[in-house]
């Protein structure tokens, strides 16, 4: 019975820290696209429309948006718990 306890740990372990990791690549890649788009839009508002500074409306929003993703990479842990609960509910059944 404790060996079962301890690789239904281990497993529990090893899924926290791929789910984690998986988050964390996710931020990664969309700060970086969030970080090229804005650089792209600065050099767009500046040479098309330098009179009229627009872009840090679009900065702005989209930014809000990765705000909110690494919120959620935050709260990774608390959603992981919410998964596991999820699933032993589903294993005991009704």
């Amino acid at each position: 019975m404790s060996s079962e306890i301890s690789e239904l740990d281990e497993y529990r372990e090893t899924f926290r820290e791929l789910y984690y990791e998986e988050a964390l690549k996710g931020f990664r890649a969309h700060l970086t696209i969030y970080l090229i788009g804005c650089v792209v839009m600065v050099v767009m508002n500046l040479t098309l429309t330098p009179r009229v500074i627009w872009v840090i409306w679009p900065v702005l929003g989209w930014g809000a948006g990765v705000y909110c993703h690494y919120l959620g990479v935050r709260r990774a842990e608390r959603n992981i718990r919410r998964l596991e609960e999820e699933a032993l509910r589903r294993v005991q059944g009704p």
